[in-house]
């Protein structure tokens, strides 16, 4: 661990119009903070939604965004908020020696590859020549709550009471940083995490700036011994004796990147592939317990399970995912990117035609398209395309799981089940989610999706 605090650091959040990549941010915020925590500048914006996209219910009752009024006072369009983040980043890099950690609440698994995935498909390079470091403040608080009998330990709700939360609003409600509800605007959402990651230091001694939530990578040296170790996660049941769960793990593969661990309390019980779990160093949680001493029936289990799984290593445990490229931008090589990045910015497609993957010819026709005025252009063409799109993904044709090949993987939401959980959820909500939910349907009904293919996605609204 290097235990030398930066320079600056960047906490950031993100509010979007699904909870899959092929959404949109609507709005976000990133503010620079010195070592002491003080601002030292922030980019906020909200942003409009392009013809490609329609918000979710459940993502519009999430972040409380009316979104009628979201489409009048938005002044950025995607591409605008993209150049606002990626400018803002790289001066932060500039300005600062040593690396920069950018740090959200629950981001490694959400705000970070919806973030990188919003910058390539508007051919931007989101690596930042590895000046960057991602830090997750919920890694810090799971460690926490693992290791620390006097972390707080409230309840998920009133209807599971005997179940623990780790969401950023009750562990900041419960160390007294917030009162009444989280408002779930990006920048507010911010403030909280500064907060709650300032808190963490002066309770529990633990600065999530400097620590690296993958603490296994010393074992890598020894990969070829299979080394042994115990994994600490949360007790979620509050009525528990212990506050943390112990998992006996073996070593099965690993490089500087990246690695494979066997559960072998899974293995036990299924003797097969679906008791390996990959890790990234840079992004993933594991947390190791100091114990050590592993009866013979571990021991004897680690053996049967590295001879059964010895076929499985790094370069073969992912297959090669058929999804939309959306779901798995990472199909995209630096190549692919850069071609990408010059027929956005430079109006400069010769790179690109010439690619073979078409993954990256399939990014610029959904940028075009997103930038496109079907309006004032009354392009027949362009109108077409919109169609095609609109019959893929909002008639449930488009991939969504990168780890499902198969022909009966998840599929996008119909726009037809959009509008029936639209009233659902208006018949048991609140007044203000009648409000939200109704400005969200008069979105709908005044898309260029549903004005252009609603007749195709057989809409009755």
């Amino acid at each position: 661990m290097n235990n030398r605090i930066p320079e600056a650091t960047i906490f950031f959040d993100l509010e979007t119009s699904d909870s899959i990549f092929m959404g949109q941010i609507l709005n976000y915020c990133f503010i620079a903070v010195d070592a002491d925590f003080n601002i030292i500048e922030e980019s906020y914006g909200d942003v409009l939604l392009s013809p490609l996209q329609i918000p979710t219910p459940e993502a519009i009752l999430t972040n409380r965004i009316d979104v009628m009024n979201h489409q009048k006072n938005s002044t950025q369009n995607e591409i605008d908020a993209v150049k606002n983040i990626y400018d803002f980043i790289s001066r932060i890099l500039k300005e600062t020696s040593g690396i920069v950690p950018l740090i959200g609440y629950n981001s490694s698994r959400f705000d970070i590859p919806f973030l990188r995935t919003t910058l390539i498909r508007n051919g931007v390079n989101p690596y930042f020549n590895k000046e960057l470091v991602y830090r997750d403040l919920l890694h810090g608080v799971r460690k926490l709550s693992t290791t620390e009998k006097n972390f707080p330990r409230a309840a998920y709700s009133k209807e599971e009471p005997d179940k623990l939360s780790l969401k950023l609003e009750t562990v900041c409600r419960e160390l007294d940083l917030i009162t009444g509800v989280q408002t779930h605007n990006s920048r507010d959402d911010v403030i909280i995490t500064i907060d709650l990651a300032k808190k963490l230091i002066e309770l529990f001694n633990f600065d999530i700036r400097i620590y690296e939530s993958y603490e296994a990578e010393a074992f890598h040296r020894d990969r070829a011994k299979h080394p042994l170790i115990y994994s600490l996660k949360p007790n979620y049941e509050l009525n528990a004796d212990s506050i943390s769960v112990s998992t006996p793990l073996c070593l099965l593969d690993a490089n500087h990147r990246s690695s494979l661990w066997i559960n072998l309390d899974n293995f036990e019980e299924t003797n097969d592939k679906s008791s390996i779990s990959w890790f990234g160093v840079n992004s993933s949680q594991l947390v190791v317990s100091s114990e050590n001493t592993f009866s013979n029936e571990i021991m004897k289990l680690r053996d049967i399970a590295l001879v059964k799984l010895s076929s499985v290593n790094l370069n073969n445990y992912f297959t090669i995912s058929n999804c939309d490229i959306e779901q798995d931008i990472y199909r995209l090589d630096f190549n692919d990117i850069k071609s990408l990045s010059e027929a956005i910015w430079n109006n400069d497609t010769r790179k690109l035609n010439a690619s073979l993957n078409k993954n990256s010819k399939i990014l610029y026709s959904r940028y075009k398209l997103s930038n496109f005025d079907i309006e004032s252009k009354k392009n027949k063409q362009g109108i077409e395309i919109l169609k095609k799109y609109a019959k893929y993904r909002y008639g449930g044709s488009a991939k969504i799981d990168k780890f499902d090949t198969s022909d009966e993987c998840k599929r996008h939401r119909e726009l037809s089940d959009y509008i029936s959980s639209i009233k659902r959820l208006s018949a048991e909500g609140s007044r203000e989610d009648k409000e939200l939910l109704k400005s969200l349907l008069s979105y709908i009904k005044d898309s260029a999706i549903v004005r252009h293919a609603g007749d195709e996605l057989g809409l009755d609204i």
